[in-house]
């Protein structure tokens, strides 16, 4: 279990880790689950809130007598199926408590601590943590943007099982985001709930913003896959399109071949000496005809 204490230097609080005895009241703790199932009896009465029966598929927040707790799930917005980090935590009035679950969250938090500004209380301290998991969502989104950007300039060439594929990817991707920054936005309605309106309406409103972002990325996706799916149609109309005219072509041959195949008495055809190079002739005058029409026509 680490311990950070709050202290005032040049004008400024931070945060440093504790040195043990003489030092103030613990104002952040990080644990795992283990020191938590160990210590959880010392800040919680009662049902374990905190995912006790394995990690939370989603981010949720709830009330335990004057206790805030939580569970929160990071999705990786680059690698589907993933979660860049998994946590719970425990809003006391004088201390903020993690428990790592997924991830490396004692290396996130700590890697947050220098730039905190917001110590009033360990709610200011846990807004500004939870802003931090958003600070740089927005980049990731563009990022998934441009791959949807490629995707679209290979559609032309693309494999059409491949592609579908790639967009079942990218729905599963957005939609997993799309409920966590729901989750994110019910989640800061609930903390509004603890009487602190103001300090939550920032977070809200980033954490709609994304859902808003996300939003569109669907949107664009699905008009990816209307647009694949026109573009299907269009090559599968070109290829009908082909086999009849190849088709029609054909079928004066075809009329041709039957009519004189039957073979009855007294076709003078049959027996005249230039009865097979005249039937050359015509075939390929007929050919030619249609050739020319269809070129006109603009078939070809």
């Amino acid at each position: 279990m680490d311990c950070y204490v709050k202290v005032e230097e040049e004008g400024r609080r931070r945060l440093r880790r504790s040195e043990g005895k003489g030092e103030p009241s613990p104002f952040l703790l990080l644990m795992d689950r283990e020191e938590w199932k160990q210590k959880r009896g010392d800040y919680l009465k009662g049902e374990e809130p905190l995912g006790g029966r394995g990690p939370s598929r989603c981010c949720k927040v709830e009330w335990a007598g004057d206790c805030l707790t939580g569970v929160l799930r990071v999705p990786e917005i680059e690698k589907a199926g993933a979660f860049r980090l998994g946590m719970g935590f425990c809003l006391l009035p004088d201390r903020l408590v993690f428990i790592g679950e997924e991830g490396d969250v004692k290396g996130w938090v700590e890697g947050r601590l220098p730039a905190l500004r917001q110590l009033q209380s360990p709610e200011h301290l846990l807004r500004e943590l939870l802003e931090g998991l958003m600070g740089e969502d927005l980049l990731r989104l563009s990022k998934l943007e441009e791959k949807l950007e490629e995707l679209e300039g290979s559609m032309e060439k693309a494999d059409p099982n491949t592609f579908l594929r790639a967009l079942a990817r990218y729905r599963r991707k957005l939609s997993r985001l799309g409920a966590y920054y729901t989750q994110l936005t019910a989640a800061g309605e609930r903390f509004q709930e603890g009487g602190e309106e103001e300090l939550w309406e920032k977070f809200i409103a980033h954490a709609q913003r994304l859902q808003d972002h996300v939003g569109l990325l669907r949107e664009d996706l699905l008009q990816l896959r209307e647009l694949f799916q026109a573009l299907q149609d269009a090559r599968q109309n070109r290829v009908m399109g082909l086999l009849t005219v190849v088709t029609t072509l054909f079928l004066p041959l075809t009329l041709l071949t039957g009519w004189y195949g039957m073979n009855f008495a007294r076709m003078p055809e049959l027996q005249w000496r230039y009865g097979y190079l005249a039937l050359i002739v015509v075939a390929g005058a007929l050919v030619a005809l249609e050739v020319a029409f269809f070129i006109k026509k603009k078939f070809f």
